[in-house]
Protein backbone atom coordinates (compact mmCIF):
# COMPACT_ATOMS: atom_id res chain seq x y z
CA UNK A 1 0.00 0.00 0.00
CA UNK A 2 1.12 3.47 -0.68
CA UNK A 3 1.94 5.79 2.14
CA UNK A 4 -0.63 8.32 0.91
CA UNK A 5 -3.40 5.78 1.28
CA UNK A 6 -2.53 5.15 4.91
CA UNK A 7 -2.41 8.87 5.62
CA UNK A 8 -5.83 9.52 4.04
CA UNK A 9 -7.70 6.51 5.42
CA UNK A 10 -9.49 7.04 8.71
CA UNK A 11 -10.30 3.88 10.62
CA UNK A 12 -13.76 3.75 12.12
CA UNK A 13 -14.43 3.12 15.76
CA UNK A 14 -16.45 0.03 16.71
CA UNK A 15 -19.41 2.32 17.47
CA UNK A 16 -19.21 3.91 14.00
CA UNK A 17 -19.05 0.49 12.36
CA UNK A 18 -22.05 -0.70 14.38
CA UNK A 19 -24.06 2.40 13.40
CA UNK A 20 -23.19 1.92 9.73
CA UNK A 21 -24.30 -1.73 9.82
CA UNK A 22 -27.55 -0.80 11.58
CA UNK A 23 -28.29 1.92 9.01
CA UNK A 24 -27.69 -0.49 6.11
CA UNK A 25 -29.82 -3.15 7.77
CA UNK A 26 -32.74 -0.74 8.23
CA UNK A 27 -32.44 0.37 4.61
CA UNK A 28 -32.50 -3.23 3.37
CA UNK A 29 -35.49 -4.11 5.58
CA UNK A 30 -37.47 -1.16 4.21
CA UNK A 31 -36.65 -2.05 0.62
CA UNK A 32 -37.66 -5.68 1.16
CA UNK A 33 -40.95 -4.65 2.81
CA UNK A 34 -41.74 -2.59 -0.28
CA UNK A 35 -41.79 -5.68 -2.48
CA UNK A 36 -44.78 -7.15 -0.68
CA UNK A 37 -47.26 -4.26 -0.89
CA UNK A 38 -49.11 -5.51 -3.95
CA UNK A 39 -49.12 -8.75 -5.95
CA UNK A 40 -47.58 -6.83 -8.86
CA UNK A 41 -44.66 -5.66 -6.71
CA UNK A 42 -44.05 -9.21 -5.55
CA UNK A 43 -44.19 -10.48 -9.15
CA UNK A 44 -41.64 -7.86 -10.24
CA UNK A 45 -39.33 -8.79 -7.37
CA UNK A 46 -39.56 -12.51 -8.09
CA UNK A 47 -38.89 -11.87 -11.79
CA UNK A 48 -35.79 -9.91 -10.83
CA UNK A 49 -34.72 -12.66 -8.41
CA UNK A 50 -35.01 -15.23 -11.19
CA UNK A 51 -32.23 -13.45 -13.08
CA UNK A 52 -29.86 -13.79 -10.10
CA UNK A 53 -30.68 -17.19 -8.64
CA UNK A 54 -27.07 -17.74 -7.46
CA UNK A 55 -27.31 -14.82 -5.03
CA UNK A 56 -28.97 -14.44 -1.64
CA UNK A 57 -32.10 -12.29 -1.29
CA UNK A 58 -30.03 -9.62 0.48
CA UNK A 59 -27.51 -9.47 -2.37
CA UNK A 60 -30.31 -9.39 -4.93
CA UNK A 61 -31.88 -6.43 -3.12
CA UNK A 62 -28.52 -4.69 -3.09
CA UNK A 63 -28.06 -5.25 -6.84
CA UNK A 64 -31.56 -3.99 -7.53
CA UNK A 65 -31.10 -0.91 -5.35
CA UNK A 66 -27.94 -0.02 -7.26
CA UNK A 67 -29.28 -0.71 -10.74
CA UNK A 68 -32.93 -1.69 -11.20
CA UNK A 69 -32.55 -2.63 -14.86
CA UNK A 70 -29.67 -5.05 -14.22
CA UNK A 71 -29.79 -8.19 -16.32
CA UNK A 72 -26.44 -9.68 -15.33
CA UNK A 73 -23.90 -9.28 -12.57
CA UNK A 74 -20.28 -10.36 -12.49
CA UNK A 75 -18.16 -11.10 -9.43
CA UNK A 76 -14.59 -12.18 -9.26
Amino acid sequence: MSKNYKEKYQTKSPEEKKEAVQALTKKMEKSIEGYFRTPGDLKDYLSFMAKFYHYSPSNISLIQSQFEEARAYCTR
